[in-house]
């Protein structure tokens, strides 16, 4: 899904909060997860999220 290593390793990508380790990869595999979540079944997703 996403390749951190080879993003810490690129001149560019480096400074994108994943790859600056600025931010844990977690946050936004949880935030995807919700999100699909959600759009799949609001109510799941509300109960998911409360």
């Amino acid at each position: 899904m996403y390749n951190v290593k080879s993003d810490r390793e690129h001149p560019v990508k480096c400074k994108r909060p994943i790859g600056a380790e600025l931010v844990s990869i977690r946050i936004p595999t949880v935030g995807y997860a919700l999100i699909f979540r959600w759009l799949r079944s609001p109510q799941l997703g509300a109960a998911i999220t409360a």
